[in-house]
């Protein structure tokens, strides 16, 4: 078996180690663009490189960085599928305290407020954009599902979907602390 033989596990790597060495950075940005978060690229991304290693017979891949690209469309594909399908557990308790801390300030102590101020801050900094406005104009500003929708041109399913995300999200960055 010689080192440009197919069958060399040695050489498979080196084809997608080049391959990714050329592509690595742009399939990053491509991968980010479509779920819009930085370590679920690198992970998609990650595993586009692992299944590149693994194709048997790569002398039928004419366009590296089309099948690249088309591993990671694929990818995309199945982490969206997998996180529709993934259960969401609501936590009342998690909703009262974002209630709280959303709520319009009071005449409370002044340092009350700006300690409320920061734990809000910290507790939607990690959300995406989107699900932050939805969480703040449901929370802060008492709109409804349909008025959030049509102010930010969503459907009705897509507000409830991002509060309910957003509110799994901040619980999840809760408990890691």
């Amino acid at each position: 078996m010689n080192a440009r033989s197919p069958d060399n596990p040695h050489a498979s790597s080196e084809f997608a180690g080049n391959a990714f060495e050329e592509y690595g950075p742009e399939l990053h940005r491509f991968l980010m663009r479509r779920t819009g978060c930085t370590q679920t690229a690198h992970d998609l991304a990650q595993d586009a490189y692992l299944r590149f290693v693994l194709v048997a017979r790569r002398e039928h891949i004419r366009n590296a960085q089309a099948f690249l690209y088309q591993l990671a469309s694929n990818l995309v594909y199945e982490f969206r599928m997998r996180e529709r399908n993934s259960r969401v557990v609501f936590d009342s308790n998690l909703l009262e305290t974002v209630d709280h801390l959303s709520a319009p300030a009071t005449e409370a102590d002044p340092l009350d407020q700006l300690a409320s101020a920061d734990q809000l801050e910290r507790l939607l900094r990690p959300l995406p954009k989107a699900y932050r406005a939805v969480l703040l104009l449901r929370k802060r500003d008492g709109l409804s599902p349909a008025e959030i929708a049509q102010r930010l041109g969503f459907t009705r399913k897509t507000v409830y979907d991002y509060l309910t995300r957003a509110l799994a999200m901040i619980r999840e960055n809760r408990q890691d602390r």
